[in-house]
């Protein structure tokens, strides 16, 4: 977690800045797939607060919170799959402070007549631009 505390300040920075996230593709949730959706949240919950050793409910060991990166408002976290994310998947993200207001966001692709005329317009825009 280090490269990512580091990138919110530049040596010619005054004021720490910004950091987006950008986690892709976030596996399915299949019962033996390496890996797996709640692997993966897991760790993910246990390397930002801090923790060491195997994922546990319950209370943070003490000290985590100086060890890890959950605290840390400036830092926003996207993450992006063709799967859903599980409930208990997203349960065990929340349990962070920097996730307690995670939402899942769905979006579709441009379909149909839509998608036609889109395609349509940005050919003639790239024919225009040559």
């Amino acid at each position: 977690m280090s490269i990512i505390q580091g990138r919110r300040m530049t040596l010619t920075q005054s004021k720490p800045g910004l950091v987006l996230v950008a986690l892709e593709e976030m596996p399915s949730d299949v019962t033996g797939a390496d890996p797996n959706q709640s692997e993966v949240a897991k760790l993910l919950s246990m390397r930002f607060s801090g923790r060491k050793g195997e994922f546990k409910d319950g209370a943070a060991p003490r000290n985590s919170e100086k060890r890890g990166i959950s605290g840390d408002a400036t830092i926003i976290t996207v993450f992006t799959s063709n799967y859903d994310l599980e409930p208990h998947c997203l349960e065990a993200l929340q349990s962070l402070d920097m996730f307690k207001n995670l939402s899942v966001i769905k979006v579709a692709p441009v379909a149909g007549e839509d998608r036609e005329a889109f395609a349509l317009s940005y050919l003639k825009q790239r024919l225009h631009e040559s």
